[in-house]
C-alpha cells in the first residue's frame, strides 16, 4: 500500500468525483483512477462505486479505509519529523483539540496547564457539535476532545467525566427564582423559553423531556451557544431556559437562578480520543487537566478501561 495512493483515495471520498478530485491532486484522471485501482488490489477490496448516472460511492470497506487513512497518513508524518529530528529541537507536532458548546472554561483551563508543562507544543482548538467532533476524531483530524452523550463504535475510545441534570434557568427577578424545585411542568405553560437551537443534541434532550411529560413549550428565541442563551435570560426579566450545565461554576450565573425540574433526564459528558491508538503524551496531559479541573481522577492509570466504563454509573455533577 503506497501514500500517495492513500492521498489519492482520500481527496476522491472528498471530492465524490473522479474530474474534481484529479484537479485537487494535479493529477490525470486516468492516472487517478489507476492509483485507485492499484489501492483496491492492495487491499483486497473494492473501495468506491462507480456510477455514471450519479455522484461516486464509497462500499463498506471505503468507508472504513477512508475513516483512517488520514490517521495513517497523520502518523507517517510523525515519524518523518521525529526522526528528522531525535533530539526533539524541533516544535512538536500540534495537539487538536475538540469541544462541543457549554465546555469553554473547562477547555481554557486544560489548555493553559499544557502550555505550562509542554510550552514547546502547538495547539489546535475547535468547537463543534458533539458528533462533528465524534467524525473528525475517526478521520484522524482530532486528537483528543470533549462531547455531550455516549459515543458509539469501537474507534473512539471514551471517558465518562460527568453527569448534569436537566434544570430550569431563570433570570433573578423572576417570579420562579424564589422556587427550589417545580414540581409540574404545566406551571411553566404560560413561560416563553430560549432554548438551543433545534438539530443539537441538548436539545433533542430537552424536547425528548417536554414529549414525554406531554408539555409544550413557548418558544421565543433559539441560540446555538449556552453563553448566548444565558446572556439573553439575564438580560430579560421573563428571560427563562431549560439546561444541563456541567458545573455551575464554569459559568457565569450572576443574576441568574436555577431551579429544579420535576424527574429531569441526565446529559453525560465525556471525553473522546481516537482508538485503538495509544494517545500522545500531551493528550494525556490534556485529559489529565479536564480530570483535575473537574475533581477527578487525574491520571490515566488511575483509570483503567474497565474502571472508566465502570464509572458510568454513578458520577454526578458537583
Amino acid at each position: 500500500m503506497e501514500l500517495r495512493h492513500l492521498r489519492a483515495f482520500l481527496a476522491l471520498a472528498k471530492e465524490r468525483n473522479f474530474t474534481r478530485a484529479s484537479q485537487e491532486l494535479d493529477l490525470s484522471q486516468p492516472a487517478l483512477s489507476q492509483q485507485i485501482k492499484q489501492l483496491e488490489q492492495d487491499v483486497g477490496a473494492e473501495l468506491v462505486i462507480r456510477d455514471p448516472t450519479g455522484p461516486l460511492r464509497l462500499t463498506t470497506s471505503g468507508e472504513y479505509l477512508r475513516s483512517r487513512a488520514q490517521r495513517i497518513l497523520n502518523d507517517v508524518d510523525e515519524v518523518r519529523q521525529t526522526i528528522a529530528d531525535p533530539e526533539g529541537s524541533r516544535q512538536l507536532a500540534p495537539l487538536h483539540i475538540g469541544h462541543s458548546r457549554g465546555f469553554r472554561e473547562i477547555v481554557l483551563a486544560s489548555v493553559l496547564a499544557l502550555l505550562r508543562d509542554t510550552p514547546e507544543m502547538g495547539l489546535v482548538v475547535e468547537e463543534a457539535t458533539s458528533g462533528r467532533i465524534e467524525k473528525r476524531i475517526r478521520e484522524g483530524m482530532l486528537d483528543v476532545g470533549i462531547v455531550h452523550g455516549e459515543p458509539s463504535g469501537r474507534d473512539i475510545a471514551h471517558e465518562e467525566l460527568i453527569q448534569a441534570p436537566l434544570e430550569l434557568i431563570v433570570n433573578a427577578r423572576h417570579a420562579f427564582a424564589r422556587r427550589e424545585r417545580i414540581t409540574r411542568l404545566k406551571e411553566l405553560a404560560d413561560e416563553r423559553f430560549i432554548l438551543t437551537k433545534t438539530g443539537l443534541r441538548s436539545r433533542h434532550m430537552i424536547d425528548g423531556y417536554f414529549a414525554a411529560k406531554d408539555f409544550t413549550p413557548k418558544i421565543a428565541i433559539e441560540a446555538n451557544a449556552v453563553e448566548t442563551i444565558l446572556a439573553l435570560v439575564r438580560q430579560l426579566r421573563s428571560g427563562l431556559t431549560v439546561l444541563a450545565l456541567p458545573k455551575h461554576d464554569l459559568f457565569n450565573l450572576t443574576g441568574l437562578a436555577v431551579v429544579q425540574m420535576p424527574e429531569p433526564p441526565v446529559d453525560k459528558m465525556y471525553l473522546v480520543w481516537r482508538a485503538p491508538q495509544s494517545s500522545s503524551g500531551a493528550a494525556e496531559t490534556f485529559r489529565s487537566a479536564v480530570r483535575e479541573r473537574l475533581g477527578l481522577p487525574t491520571t490515566d492509570s488511575d483509570i483503567s478501561p474497565k474502571r472508566a466504563k465502570e464509572s458510568k454509573k454513578r458520577r454526578r455533577r458537583v
